[in-house]
């Protein structure tokens, strides 16, 4: 819906259940916030973060 508007997407997931979202978004981060990540989120994420001030660095970066 959003990136029909013109807008981009970011999508941060950790599971396998978050894989398809991943690929649909326009940049993708896998989060290790609370686990580790799951290998299929490794595999397509565009970015890595494991902790809450890399997540607010790399958003600040992105936006």
């Amino acid at each position: 819906h959003y990136q029909n508007q013109g807008e981009q997407v970011v999508f941060i997931g950790v599971g396998d259940n978050d894989v398809e979202a991943m690929r649909l978004a326009d940049i993708s981060i896998a989060s290790g916030l609370t686990h580790h990540p799951a290998p299929s989120v490794l595999s397509i994420a565009n970015y890595l973060t494991l902790n809450e001030e890399g997540l607010c660095r790399q958003l600040n970066q992105l936006l």
